[in-house]
């Protein structure tokens, strides 16, 4: 990933494993994971944005995370269960349209 340009942001997931959250250089949201007391790789869930990442769990325990896109829309991407991130998600999800 490089470095990142915004604190980085994270949540205990349901299944136990913490999920860390940051913007990297290249613009696009990353993760990691803590899983059995080792991180993985970091892993692009795509997307451009000038937003920091925010990141939730929902009713069923998934995570959702939400940023900025350079295009002014709030993109969002969900685990599909548990560890599982569709891949560069959050580069086709528009949420809403930020009016100025």
């Amino acid at each position: 990933m490089g470095c990142t340009t915004t604190p980085a942001v994270g949540l205990d997931a349901a299944d136990g494993r913490l999920e860390v959250f940051a913007r990297g250089t290249d613009e696009a949201v990353w993760h990691i994971s803590r899983v059995d007391g080792a991180w993985t790789g970091w892993a692009s869930l795509g997307g451009r944005f000038i937003g920091d990442p925010a990141v939730q769990r929902n009713a069923d325990g998934r995570l959702e995370v939400f940023a900025q896109g350079t295009d002014g829309t709030y993109r969002q991407a969900a685990q599909r269960s548990p560890g599982v991130w569709p891949r560069r998600a959050a580069a086709t999800c528009r949420v809403a349209r930020l009016a100025m």
